[in-house]
Formats: structure tokens, C-alpha cells, sequence
């Protein structure tokens, strides 16, 4: 007579099956069916480059390592920034929208006057 020995399972492929199993249990569906969504990296901030002439707030914040909100306090009314918002309109309930570049020369002052760079 022939004995049968079963060939043992290697640990990933039955823990596969495992969770196919369970899929099917869970969901009713074919395994195949299962969509697998990668999490969704995010990207580091983007560094203004240096040949750049102006800068968005979000290119200084991240240049400075300060708040977007931070940028626009410090060189919301500075000389040479430009401001292409809105202005806020008080009859309709509308907030100010501030939408700033800065030159780069300007940031490089800015450091400058409050001694952070010789």
C-alpha cells in the first residue's frame, strides 16, 4: 500500500489562504475581487529654489520653519512684497484673502534686520 504524506504548507502561503478564507466569510466576494490601496504618501514641502525671484508664503514657511499664517504676519505689509488677494469687503461678510509673494531678496533683508544670519 501507498502511504500519502502530505507536503507540509510553507507559513506565508497558508496564512494566505487563511485570509482569503476570511474574506470570503466576511464579504461573500472572490478573493480577486479584494482591492489592496496603498496609504497615500505625502510629500515633503517643496524648497523654493534659489534662483527663484519670488516666493510663494508656503516655499518661505518652509525656507523660514515657520507657519504659513507666521509668513504672512511678518511680510504682510513689507516693502517690495506683493499682495495679490482681495481686500476684505465689509458690506458682504467677506473676509480678507491674503495671497502673498516675496522676493527673495526680501526674505534674505528680513533675516538680516533680525540677526539671524551676519
Amino acid at each position: 500500500m501507498h502511504e500519502y504524506v502530505q507536503s507540509p504548507v510553507p507559513d506565508e502561503a497558508y496564512e494566505n489562504h487563511l485570509n482569503d478564507l476570511r474574506w470570503i466569510l466576511e464579504t461573500g466576494l472572490d478573493p480577486s475581487q479584494r482591492v489592496i490601496r496603498k496609504p497615500r504618501r505625502k510629500h515633503a514641502p517643496r524648497m523654493p529654489s534659489p534662483t527663484a525671484q519670488l516666493w510663494t508664503v508656503r516655499e518661505c514657511a518652509t525656507y523660514l520653519r515657520v507657519a504659513d499664517s507666521t509668513v504672512i504676519k511678518w511680510f504682510g505689509g513689507r516693502r517690495g512684497v506683493i499682495d495679490v488677494g482681495t481686500e476684505e469687503n465689509l458690506r458682504r461678510h467677506k473676509r480678507r484673502y491674503r495671497r502673498l509673494r516675496i522676493p527673495r531678496a526680501e526674505v534674505l533683508r528680513f533675516l538680516k534686520e533680525n540677526r539671524i544670519i551676519n
